[in-house]
């Protein structure tokens, strides 16, 4: 009586297709070329149920932890930008902001775990709170998401998924330092402060470039802890322009702008002076543009001292998520994050003039805080 034998053709992700047989019988003993892997499945967000990546109806990326450790990457805007194109990061005055093929950080959705992070600013979270080796594995999901997950979610979801201790016990901590941008010890306070005003002013904008992780794991079967701390510090620095800027008008080409005047009425409605017309979209003065009958003009405009200020940062935040497995069919997940943001600016940016912005005060600090928890109880009946 023949043997039938069984055929079996492997495809791996960056792996070239091997095939080898082997008898049908039960004792048959694997060849020693035999290419034998077991592979977990791959858990994705693309429609909230646990799918395996090739039975997902939507283009997911997966992005691995042996993808970010090969690739010597330090923080989740240079994996995504390494990875995906389309994204960009740029600082802005508040920290990092985020486009992704064209849309800001509104609609690009970033979940921990499958839940929302909290602590939002101007629509971007802070991306440095995530440290990279606690991270199991980045699942992106492109395109338009909102029905799943709302308006936020109309470009992207980006579903970070971290990595639980694996040994009885792990730790790691990893550091990076910087001196800062530029010395500003000399700027002062506008207006009536106290020493301790003045002290505390000039020791927050001289703050290191500081980003500190460290992760404390145990693993006792049934039980997982892992807790998390993130520190961060970037200083603050002013853009100075240091050469004069020359601007040349022909004929005609220089105009003449002066505020729109309109009257006001008195409580008798009779005129008793006038003002400058609002525009009420803006809150910007309206100006008339009229002509010049200068000849050909050279204009030399010297660069404002007061330059243009980047705030500086001072970032907290905490983590701490427990597993429990009970059975096959039974696993509970208690998890929290707490994060707390300080902002500190510089006295007298250009930005001052704007009465659309917040900065009227002579030094602005702002303060965000917030947290967020979890519990879960997952029962697989078969």
């Amino acid at each position: 009586m023949k043997k039938a034998l069984l055929c079996t053709v492997l495809f791996l992700s960056g792996v070239t297709g091997r095939g080898f047989c082997t008898p049908g019988n039960e004792d048959a003993v694997p060849r020693k070329d035999t290419l034998s892997i077991e592979m977990q499945d791959v858990v994705v967000t693309a429609t909230r149920t646990p799918l395996t990546l090739k039975q997902t109806p939507v283009i997911t990326r997966i992005i691995t932890a042996r993808d970010l450790e090969s690739r010597g990457v330090a923080t989740i805007q240079e994996a995504l930008e390494n990875e995906l194109a389309g994204v960009e990061f740029h600082q802005a005055g508040y920290g990092s902001s985020l486009s992704f093929q064209g849309l800001d950080a509104r609609y690009v959705l970033f979940l921990v775990d499958g839940e929302r992070m909290a602590g939002e600013t101007y629509g971007n979270v802070d991306y440095a709170r995530l440290p990279i080796a606690n991270i199991e594995r980045i699942e992106i999901v492109r395109g338009a998401s909102s029905v799943l997950y709302g308006s936020n979610a109309m470009g992207a979801i980006v579903n970070i998924i971290t990595k639980m201790p694996k040994q009885r016990v792990e730790v790691n901590a990893s550091m990076r330092y910087g001196t800062p941008y530029q010395k500003n010890g000399d700027e002062t306070l506008g207006g009536t402060n106290t020493d301790r005003d003045i002290r505390t002013y000039r020791n927050k904008l001289d703050l290191p470039n500081l980003k500190g992780d460290l992760s404390v794991g145990f693993n006792t079967g049934k039980l997982k802890s892992l807790t998390t701390f993130s520190y961060r510090s970037v200083d603050a620095y002013k853009l100075v322009g240091t050469k004069d800027e020359v601007r040349h008008y022909a004929a005609g080409e220089l105009k003449k702008m002066t505020p729109k005047m309109v009257p006001v009425i008195g409580p008798g409605g009779n005129v008793v002076g006038m003002r400058p017309e609002m525009d009420p979209s803006t809150g910007m003065p309206v100006f008339v543009v009229g002509s010049t009958n200068l000849n050909d003009t050279t204009v030399i405009v010297p660069p404002d001292d007061r330059g243009l200020s980047v705030s500086g940062w001072r970032d907290i935040n905490v983590g701490q998520r427990f597993d429990y497995v009970l059975s096959e069919k039974f696993r509970f997940e208690l998890s929290g994050n707490y994060f707390n943001k300080h902002r500190y600016d510089f006295n007298g940016s250009i930005l001052d003039e704007n009465p659309l912005s917040n900065n009227s005060k002579p030094w602005t600090f702002e303060s965000y805080e917030g947290y967020n928890v979890k519990a879960l109880m997952e029962h697989s009946p078969n």
